[in-house]
């Protein structure tokens, strides 16, 4: 990360509890699918703590050892959770014309969700075939299966798949 130029942080480099989220997108990339692969919340909470800690009042003063090791620590794991949450930017309309920045769908439903989108967009098909090659959504890991959730539901629009688990407190 230290060949990122300066250009892409430097708007929400002043460490305040509201630009780390930002500046953590902005040096990762800003790329959804980069950005899906890290608990955001988590690791915006951690840089901010690391930056009080030592004072810093821009983020670029942090030292990079530990903005990779915040990241490292903050990459979504999809192991024993109950449920994924699915954050859209605005406009937050999904594909059941519903208007929430956020949809929570336990993973036992995943599948079906998917499944259920996937007909939703191809009909269903007079040849028999139910599920495009990947193969049966109940064969699928859940970190496959939300994959597959954001690409039927307009990925560039969904920036945050996040794992909760039932002793999390949901917003």
């Amino acid at each position: 990360m230290t060949n990122m130029p300066a250009d892409q942080w430097r708007e929400y480099d002043e460490a305040t509890k509201d630009n780390a989220r930002k500046w953590i997108e902005s040096i990762i990339g800003g790329y959804y699918r980069k950005c899906r692969l890290y608990n955001l919340d988590l690791a915006a909470e951690r840089l901010h703590a690391a930056a009080d800690e030592s004072h810093a009042s821009r983020y670029s003063d942090v030292p990079w050892g530990v903005v990779d090791r915040i990241l490292e620590d903050s990459r979504a794991t999809y192991e024993d959770c109950t449920e994924i949450q699915f954050i859209k930017r605005f406009p937050y309309i999904w594909p059941d014309s519903t208007e929430w920045e956020s949809k929570t769908i336990p993973v036992s439903d995943l599948a079906q969700e998917c499944s259920n989108r996937w007909h939703a967009l191809n009909g269903e098909r007079a040849d028999g075939d139910g599920l495009p090659s990947r193969a049966s959504a109940a064969d699928m890991t859940v970190e496959q299966l939300a994959d597959w959730y954001v690409e039927l539901n307009d990925p560039n629009t969904i920036f945050s798949v996040t794992p909760r688990w039932d002793d999390e407190d949901l917003d």
